[in-house]
């Protein structure tokens, strides 16, 4: 998959408003409690989803 580059701006404040341990498990609750070491917001690009295929286990 190719993308054209991102445009990408700092970001000055940030502020997660979401129940960590919930969305992402509590094995994350700790790292994302906490202030974010960087951050930025990218554009990004268009995308396409399409039906997924299930795997053998």
């Amino acid at each position: 998959m190719e993308h054209p580059p991102w445009r990408v701006f700092p970001v000055t404040e940030v502020h997660l408003d979401a129940d960590i341990a919930a969305t992402w498990g509590p094995e994350y609750s700790e790292v994302l409690s906490g202030p974010p070491a960087s951050a930025f917001v990218a554009e990004g690009s268009a995308i396409s989803v399409s039906d997924g295929v299930r795997l053998p286990r």
